[in-house]
């Protein structure tokens, strides 16, 4: 079993699919095909159910993809570790976040970092809870993860690196309704207020002061991405508390914002697995540490 089997393995279970594996990996699917059932002759063992349309892993493939992820993943580092010595012009570094931190902070980070390793690339992939962050770095599917709640990351390394504040976003055309610069969390609560799902900090801040007044509420909408909610706040179906610069960022002509009172400042951190780094992962840390 050598490294090819191994991304050969972890590419069809992530796919779920032999010729979307194949098409990413740049190979034919007959020879992807016969370079699984390789390992699977090797270990003994079927890895994967062979179905109608694509495939799904058995037990024991199940059992195989989070260590042969986080082999690669080793291999890699390995790899990066090699290439600092020849002063990081090459890397890779694969990165999960949260839809909320893409504008901030990660767009700031990412314009430094390419303007020092023009070099190195970076992949992002956007998950919905800070659960589902630290289970991608976990399990090796992402070298750092980027999130708002290191509690679901206690046996992973974190650090610091910023905050970011929650805003009121209004449609603009309610400009002239707000007299005051800031505006409370139930007040928000009797004007058609947006929100994600049960689970997410609004929702839950919402309906723990439902509870607390006594009060019937539920969300006039509810939406996951956080972008869909200012297409709807423009529209004037509601208002919504989103991260600052999604509001400024996407749609200045069309909302309007306050702050909240009293504010709400998340912990920005990063996160990675205990053991080293890669070179391009860390200088992306350092970058991070440096716009704190």
């Amino acid at each position: 079993m050598d490294r090819r089997h191994l991304e050969c393995f972890v590419a069809i279970a992530t796919s779920g699919r032999m010729a979307e594996a194949a098409r990413q990996l740049h190979v034919s699917q007959p020879a992807l095909s016969q370079t699984i059932k390789a390992l699977e002759q090797e270990l003994g063992i079927a890895l994967f159910h062979r179905l109608p349309r694509g495939v799904a892993l058995t037990s024991a493939g199940e059992r195989l993809l989070v260590p042969a992820r986080q082999m690669l993943r080793d291999f890699e580092t390995l790899t990066a570790q090699v290439a600092a010595v020849r002063g990081m012009r090459t890397g890779h570094v694969d990165l999960m976040t949260l839809p909320g931190l893409i504008y901030d902070p990660l767009a700031r980070w990412l314009g430094t970092y390419r303007r020092h390793w023009p070099g190195i690339s970076v992949r992002i992939d956007l998950v919905e809870t800070p659960h589902a962050v630290a289970e991608a770095v976990r399990t090796g599917a992402a070298e750092l993860g980027l999130t708002i709640d290191v509690s679901a990351a206690e046996d992973l390394a974190t650090t610091q690196v910023g905050h970011q504040e929650l805003v009121a976003v209004f449609p603009a055309g309610m400009a002239g309704e707000l007299s005051a610069a800031d505006i409370s969390l139930e007040e928000l609560m009797e004007l058609r207020l947006i929100t994600g799902k049960r689970g997410t900090l609004i929702r839950d801040l919402a309906e723990d002061s439902a509870r607390r007044r006594g009060v019937q509420w539920r969300p006039v909408i509810e939406i996951e991405r956080r972008d869909a909610a200012v297409a709807f706040v423009s529209a004037g179906a509601g208002v919504a508390v989103l991260p600052q610069a999604t509001g400024e960022l996407q749609a200045k002509e069309l909302v309007i914002t306050r702050r909240l009172r009293p504010r709400i400042r998340r912990p920005v951190s990063l996160v990675h697995r205990r053991d080293a780094l890669s070179p391009a992962a860390a200088a992306l840390r350092d970058v991070a540490r440096m716009h704190e």
